[in-house]
């Protein structure tokens, strides 16, 4: 990562990581998903972390995060938490308040309000569940290190690992 973040600036790239099955994890002891530009994780039932379906963007740099936001849901310009404000709040009282505009051709990539609460719950778990998951592959590792028939997928590091499955080559 260290390699591919400097040659991206040197070239004045953007790095986007796909972090589809890492939720949680960590490399060089920054967390993955924070070390490009943006990071890009996956919440499908099968995911280390997930809330059913769906996903998030993460990044420190809003310039790059703020266009996106329009194409999560169908290309419309305000989410509903801004419309609703401007309904029930007395200090914005808004008339228009339903207005939007559908500023891009975009996509149903919104997660709503049951999927974000399961992925809450799930985030305070996490940590927990990839300690769990590193016990677990361990205790494989070790189950067929005598084993000339069966050996390890890949070369698991485990420090700070969020591996979501253990593999054995047929």
């Amino acid at each position: 990562m260290e390699l591919l973040t400097d040659l991206a600036r040197r070239h004045h790239l953007a790095v986007i990581e796909d972090c589809a099955h890492c939720a949680g994890g960590s490399y060089a002891g920054r967390k993955l998903g924070m070390w490009g530009d943006i990071g890009c994780f996956s919440f499908e039932e099968k995911k280390s972390m997930t809330t059913g379906d769906g996903g998030m963007l993460s990044s420190n740099q809003p310039d790059l995060i703020e266009p996106l936001r329009a194409y999560r849901w169908v290309g419309i310009d305000k989410d509903t938490w801004k419309r609703a404000a401007g309904n029930t709040s007395p200090e914005t009282l808004d008339a228009r308040h339903w207005y939007y505009e559908i500023s891009v051709l975009g996509y149903k990539y919104n997660m709503n309000d049951l999927m974000a609460a399961i992925g809450l719950a799930q985030l305070r778990k996490l940590d927990g569940m990839n300690a769990r998951r590193r016990v677990i592959i361990q205790r494989y590792l070790d189950g067929i290190r005598d084993c000339r028939q069966i050996r390890p997928l890949l070369p698991y590091n485990l420090e700070g690992s969020s591996y979501w499955t253990f593999g054995v080559p047929l």
